[in-house]
């Protein structure tokens, strides 16, 4: 009779494994109003900010003007001023155009000291690591790189001592926040997370003649060969190996970054205006010297791009004054939907060029030595040292489009989590079962 009931039990339990691991669980087909999620990067100017604000307000209005009336999040990049860091000009404008932003994330650049910035009482700096909206329920997902966890390493001291003060100082903190972000994204994995994730850092990702110290930096005195003062993304190979493989899998990753808007750095991979996206690819490096700088490169499983300059841009120090050639200045809008995100960017008269061609700097020496072979020159690119913001296009002001990939490899999916977790169910009720019977048997023994 006991071994007859535990037949049954088991038979019921296979029967509704068996049910359960056919289900197919059914998605609303219903459409929900799009998600606008709003970037932009390096607030700085000498006068202390109300210049930018002005910027950052027209740029708003512009959106505004295009029927982005009621953006759901806001991420900035970080840098707020130069030797004195308030963020507060920038956060009473945001405040002001737009009062019902669901999530503000303000980070920190190399200009900002986490522990001296000066920010609105109730928006502090985040924090690096997850920022996600909603606790993870959101519309999409964040990740926060401060500057102080993936550091450039400054050789003028002074204000800078609050970053990285040695190569390996550099290393382990990348190293660290590599580590950090693998272990966001292996949840997001697990929890087959379909939406987007933007990953927002101060400082880029890519190569250039300011990751190593004695490169030339654009021509500048005070970038000469003997005083680069910096190494930014010295070791961004960590970073880079991390997100290429969640991208890999089918993680919809977003790269934003600032830093760069001066003496033209960026010019090879597009200036003012930068987005490679999936399939295109990344030089970075990992570790090296000016005589002998280890660049590698990937195919990209993520997109890759400028936040938006909201301070400045400047080509070439040298030969222009800031005010002679700027870039251009702007922001980003990203229309988030079920199935995918629309990327435009945004200056003050309107919809802009997402990206521009990449193109020389002032030193192209540097530019082959960092494997940039194919460049074109600045004047073959369509722009001057008078106006930079004449460089073609290569994503027009159409902007592009993200395809939410919706299969996610290594995704533990809904079904199977109701079938683990009935499985789970059934056999706590079997061993209840089978230890009554042994203890009635055992009693009546």
């Amino acid at each position: 009779m006991f071994k007859r009931k535990i037949k049954q039990v088991l038979y019921v339990l296979s029967a509704m494994l068996l049910f359960l691991s056919t289900v197919t669980l059914e998605v609303s087909a219903e459409s929900e109003e799009p998600i606008y999620v709003i970037s932009g990067s390096d607030f700085q100017h000498p006068n202390k900010g109300s210049f930018n604000a002005d910027i950052v307000e027209n740029i708003l209005t512009a959106m505004k003007n295009d029927g982005i009336t009621n953006p759901y999040g806001f991420l900035f990049a970080g840098d707020y001023g130069f030797t004195e860091s308030d963020a507060t000009p920038l956060q009473k404008r945001i405040s002001q155009v737009l009062p019902d932003l669901k999530q503000k994330v303000y980070i920190q650049g190399n200009h900002d000291d986490l522990a001296a910035t000066i920010t609105n009482k109730d928006e502090p700096l985040a924090e690096t690591g997850n920022n996600d909206p909603e606790a993870g329920k959101g519309p999409y997902g964040v990740f926060v790189i401060n500057e102080t966890d993936y550091p450039t390493q400054y050789y003028t001291g002074g204000f800078y001592d609050h970053l990285a003060k040695t190569e390996e100082e550099v290393k382990e903190r990348t190293e660290a926040t590599a580590a950090l972000l693998e272990e966001y994204l292996n949840e997001k994995i697990k929890s087959n997370f379909t939406k987007p994730i933007f990953v927002v850092s101060h400082l880029p990702l890519h190569a250039t003649q300011r990751t190593f110290q004695g490169m030339n930096g654009g021509g500048s005195e005070s970038y000469s060969k003997a005083e680069n003062p910096e190494t930014c993304g010295l070791y961004a190979k960590a970073l880079v190996d991390v997100l290429n493989t969640a991208g890999e899998k089918g993680l919809n990753i977003i790269f934003l970054f600032g830093h760069d808007h001066g003496w033209g750095l960026d010019s090879v991979v597009g200036g003012d205006c930068v987005c490679l996206e999936k399939g295109e690819t990344l030089r970075y490096a990992n570790g090296g010297t000016p005589d002998a700088p280890n660049v590698e490169s990937a195919t990209l499983n993520f997109t890759y791009m400028n936040a938006g300059y909201v301070g400045y841009y400047q080509y070439d120090t040298l030969s222009k004054s800031v005010s002679a050639n700027d870039g251009a200045l702007t922001m980003t809008v990203f229309k988030i939907t079920e199935d995918n995100v629309e990327v435009l960017r945004y200056d003050e008269n309107g919809k802009c060029d997402l990206a521009r061609v990449a193109y020389t700097t002032c030193s192209p020496v540097d530019d082959e030595a960092l494997g940039y072979t194919e460049l074109l020159t600045l004047e073959e690119a369509g722009g001057s040292l008078e106006d930079v913001t004449t460089v073609k296009a290569k994503i027009g002001e159409g902007g592009t489009t993200i395809i939410l990939n919706k299969t996610i490899e290594g995704a533990v999916s809904a079904a199977g989590y109701i079938v683990g977790t009935a499985a789970g169910v059934l056999l706590v009720i079997v061993v209840v079962i089978v230890s009554k019977k042994f203890k009635k048997a055992k009693g009546e023994n």
